[in-house]
């Protein structure tokens, strides 16, 4: 298509161009040159072909890989666009249906990969008993679809630059529970495909508090006038391929009017080579997959993590409420907290972390803004020590992962 008006000019005039004052010799110059242009043009432009077989064959192996299964009833291709006809996603017991699948600008890659421009479906249904999810208008830009799906690292496993939904809606039994604007995700490659870095976020979030059920959280936001929660998701982090490190920066679920939680960690061994444990310990028996659960998660080490929540609005209602029902006011029932607070914190049986959560209370409930929990220990702690003191000597945890406890800060 580039070349289209040059084509139609040659086609209509074969290998001339306008002579004005130009002499003959540069006149015929010009026109072998510009000859030679169209014919190399054309030659590069049919030089390659989309190998349909080749690509669909890599990339059912690369969604494989991923514990995914890509079917469809028909796959025609027009060009640089191929369309896989009624298209469906199955991962383990859940299937996704996708419609129409379209990819575009499909390209090979160095190596024997390809690169696909744009992958797009007008709408995908998820169903689950009576739940059913749509998500409208999914497409996915930069997909790399690599030549051996070997799961080794960046350039074995398929991986995309952006990711984007339209209206996102969950129904159960018909009634609309969920639903989310939008949803963005965007991928960057790390130097020497060393791993990557990401943003996700999700705009106009509602949940009905249907989904609490016979929850107490339901009737309490009920009471306090919240059919429905509103807010949004953000989260920043980066993954590095081969210690299989994991940092969210910033992983933050904002619920309008009440506040916002915000959760950071940092731990290393979630390695391609985990990943594909993942993928096969799915098809093994429940004791099996359990033993390679354990024996992968070996590698795991926690750096640190931290999660704050910080209020708006949400401590001074729930002391009115709580309040109301006992007769008292919200501030009165600030100082009820407070004096309660050392009672529960030394059933833990830590003085320590008792004297924490005492002063982080007294402060919290004089003017609530934020509660902070923050684990950093002086070195990476394995997940398996993690999880073998968690059983055996649960208070040993706090030392463990110098844990400390903070408010308004």
């Amino acid at each position: 298509m580039v070349f289209s008006p040059l084509a139609t000019h040659f086609n209509s005039r074969p290998c001339t161009l306008p002579a004005g004052r130009l002499p003959v010799r540069v006149r015929r110059c010009a026109q072998g040159l510009a000859c030679s242009a169209l014919l190399l043009a054309g030659s590069s432009l049919s030089a390659w072909a989309l190998d349909k077989d080749d690509f669909l064959a890599k990339m059912n192996a690369a969604f494989a890989a991923s514990d995914g299964q890509l079917t469809y009833s028909g796959a025609e291709l027009d060009g640089g666009t191929l369309t896989l006809q009624g298209a469906s996603m199955q991962t383990g017991e859940q299937k996704v249906v996708l419609g129409d699948l379209i990819y575009s600008g499909i390209s090979e890659a160095e190596g024997g990969g390809y690169i696909v421009e744009r992958i797009s479906s007008e709408e995908s249904r998820i169903s689950d008993d009576d739940v059913e999810v749509v998500l409208e208008d999914v497409e996915l830009r930069g997909v790399r679809i690599p030549a051996d799906a070997a799961m080794t690292g960046l350039d074995t496993m398929m991986v995309y630059d952006s990711f984007r939904t339209g209206r996102i809606v969950a129904r159960d039994d018909g009634s609309a529970i969920v639903s989310v604007a939008s949803i963005s995700v965007d991928v960057e490659r790390m130097g020497n495909n060393e791993g990557l870095t990401f943003t996700l976020t999700s705009e106009g979030v509602s949940v009905d508090t249907a989904v609490f059920e016979e929850a107490p959280a339901r009737r309490v936001l009920t009471d306090l006038g919240y059919d429905a929660l509103t807010g949004r998701t953000s989260t920043q982090g980066q993954w590095e391929a081969e210690t299989g490190r994991v940092q969210i920066r910033d992983h933050v679920i904002t619920v309008d009017g009440l506040g916002s939680v915000r959760l950071t960690a940092d731990f290393t061994g979630y390695t391609p080579a985990f990943i594909a444990a993942m993928r096969d310990q799915s098809s093994a028996g429940d004791e099996a997959s359990a033993m390679n659960l354990l024996g992968a998660m070996q590698q795991f080490n926690l750096q640190e993590a931290a999660v704050r929540f910080k209020d708006d609005s949400l401590t001074r209602q729930l002391l009115e409420y709580y309040g109301g029902k006992q007769g008292v006011s919200g501030e009165q029932m600030a100082e009820a907290a407070k004096a309660a607070a050392p009672f529960m914190a030394a059933k833990l049986g830590i003085p320590e972390l008792q004297k924490q959560i005492t002063e982080a209370a007294n402060r919290f409930f004089d003017n609530p803004q934020s509660l902070t929990v923050t684990a950093r220990p002086e070195k990476p702690v394995p997940f398996s020590q993690l999880l073998g003191t968690a059983m055996v000597a649960p208070r040993g945890l706090y030392e463990m992962l110098n844990v400390r406890v903070t408010a308004n800060d």
